[in-house]
């Protein structure tokens, strides 16, 4: 026999499937005959079927994937007086727009969820050409958590977003992208050809110790101009600074042309030519509105890379070790201010072009060989040798 089906998709506590799914019925009857229908929910999961046969065992494929479900199960169609009910493990969905500053869609966006407290925070979905995303959070909210919501973009500050709960399983969310800055920069080598190579724009902001920064930009990860974007923060004479680092390379002629990840105070330029040789840094201090048009650089000669070698007491090198270097007073030059990781070659020379002569630095050595591990301050010289006892 064959009629209208219905039936309801059930969470695990028992209550409506909150969502649309996509259900695939599949079943053999008794003469070897395939049964075959498909059926989409409604946004609370009731489905019908029209013209199933029955009484039949069917086996049901449940798809979402933009709510995470992707799941089997059986079902045993009685007669169309009996609804057929599924049951599903249904996750906690976030869904919404990204928008820039007059309401219209943001198309090559990313959105970004953060759960606090908890430290935890994970890379979304890129939205579509609307500027919509929808995705299973990685997991639920726990009793005193938060959900958080931001979102970045090629020309556009990133931005937290406005987050509503519409039942316990569905959050929305609406993210305003400011309109961000541009920056233009031309790089030469120093016989005048044009520079091949990464650039990073430091933009930093100053906060009192007692203000934590609360920009997305902490907590993006790097898909802002298919660049990375880093953050940190440091103490600096009862200030804490927030350096958001937006990562480049050069095309053919030397130039960059692309956009910062949120609104600095200051900037700072770092062309980077290689481990074993130090890197171009300017500052810029003064930024005007709209676009920051740096102008040509004419690279310099790079000073010669330092070098420093680390050995035991009996003069045995401390081989293929970590070597951390940090400075030990505050600095506003945002290269040297996380410090330095290095590793000592078969000889325990370690070489870089980042570290500064004169300057005091806090060492950190860790020989993984013999599971040793050393700290010591000194006044970075060339060619030093450093024994550890």
């Amino acid at each position: 026999m064959a009629g209208l089906v219905r039936g309801q998709v059930f969470d695990r506590r028992g209550g409506p499937f909150q969502g649309v799914l996509r259900i695939r019925f599949e079943g053999t009857t008794p003469k070897e005959e395939k049964c075959t229908y498909e059926v989409t929910t409604d946004e609370n999961g009731g489905f019908s079927v029209s013209d199933m046969r029955y009484p039949l065992s069917y086996q049901a494929h449940l798809t979402a994937p933009t709510l995470g479900v992707d799941a089997k199960r059986n079902a045993f169609v009685m007669d169309t007086d009996q609804p057929v009910r599924l049951r599903v493990a249904q996750r906690t969905v976030l869904r919404g727009q990204v928008v820039d500053e007059g309401g219209r869609p943001v198309a090559g966006a990313f959105a970004f969820y953060m759960i606090a407290p908890g430290g935890a925070h994970w890379s979304g979905e890129p939205c579509d050409e609307k500027g919509h995303f929808q995705f299973p959070l990685a997991r639920d909210l726990k009793k005193g958590q938060t959900l958080r919501v931001a979102a970045a973009a090629p020309g556009h500050f990133a931005s937290w977003g406005e987050v509503t709960q519409e039942n316990s399983r569905l959050f929305n969310a609406t993210v305003m992208l400011p309109e961000g800055r541009r920056v233009k920069l031309r790089v030469l080598d120093p016989d005048g050809k044009p520079h091949q190579g990464r650039v990073e724009l430091y933009a930093g902001r100053t906060y009192p110790m007692d203000e934590r920064p609360t920009e997305p930009s902490q907590n993006l990860v790097g898909l802002v101009n298919g660049a990375g974007v880093m953050s940190d923060s440091s103490q600096n004479d009862g200030t804490e600074m927030q350096w958001i680092s937006t990562r480049f390379k050069t095309d053919e002629k030397g130039e960059i042309d692309g956009w910062l990840a949120f609104e600095p105070e200051t900037l700072h330029v770092v062309v980077h030519r290689g481990e074993e040789v130090a890197p171009w840094i300017k500052e810029v201090a003064a930024l005007t509105r709209g676009t920051i048009d740096l102008g040509t650089v004419r690279l310099t000669k790079a000073a010669p890379a330092l070098r420093v070698r680390l050995i035991y007491a009996d003069g045995t090198p401390i081989a293929h070790a970590h070597a951390t270097f940090r400075l030990t007073k505050p600095t506003t030059n945002p290269v040297n201010r996380f410090g330095k990781h290095l590793k000592t070659d078969a000889d325990g020379w370690v070489k870089s072009g980042y570290l500064l002569p004169g300057e005091t630095y806090r060492l950190t050595v860790y020989d993984r060989e013999t599971n040793k591990r050393f700290t010591r301050e000194w006044v970075m010289r060339d060619g030093e040798v450093l024994r550890f006892e």
